[in-house]
């Protein structure tokens, strides 16, 4: 679901930028790897990647609409767009080659590394549908299986009925991100 995939892209955002400053910090940065800047607009940027039917893996909505086939066919929905090996050359494409494009321009590392927020983007995603869902990881490897749509997403069950608790997987995303960003201010403290 849109809502919990743009919520997801938030916390996998600010996980990402928390282990490059802490492995940036363990190697004796001086400042900030990625700033806090940086870090708010990945976080406003990931969710474009994360969700829709226009940048994310989801764009197969657009020739293969409604629920993903049970074979898994590369042309229907959850097809090749949400493949490990499809999502590992866009992270080279929009990714890695935008990244050294800025740092040959003279654009610090740490304000680069928001080329890699659309990538983030769409593998939170990838992520996502490996909780919720069958999708393919490696091999014959599939995720959890958890319903899309039901209790543990929205609060509802699956065949409808009241609810329970409105979307609890976003809000445990929302819980995580404020988490993750209470780890980076006092990474901040403790560091600067």
């Amino acid at each position: 679901m849109g809502k919990t995939h743009r919520a997801f892209s938030g916390v996998f955002w600010l996980g990402t930028c928390l282990a490059v400053n802490w492995v940036g910090r363990e190697l004796g940065a001086q400042d900030w790897v990625i700033n806090p800047g940086v870090i708010l607009a990945g976080f406003f940027i990931a969710p474009w990647f994360s969700a829709g039917r226009y940048c994310s893996p989801d764009i197969d909505h657009r020739w293969a609409p409604g629920p993903p086939r049970n074979h898994y066919d590369w042309r229907y929905h959850r097809g090749f767009t949400h493949r490990v090996w499809f999502a590992s050359t866009l992270t080279m494409l929009a990714g890695l080659f935008p990244f050294m494009a800025l740092l040959g321009n003279g654009v610090p590392a740490g304000t680069a590394l928001l080329a890699f927020a659309p990538v983030n983007g769409w593998w939170s995603h990838l992520a996502g549908d490996m909780i919720y869902g069958r999708i393919l990881i490696l091999g014959r490897a599939r995720g959890l299986g958890w319903r899309t749509g039901g209790l543990s997403e929205t609060g509802r069950p699956s065949s409808g009925g009241s609810a329970l608790i409105l979307d609890p997987a976003a809000k445990v995303c929302a819980g995580l991100a404020a988490a993750l960003a209470g780890l980076h201010l006092a990474l901040f403290v403790t560091t600067f």
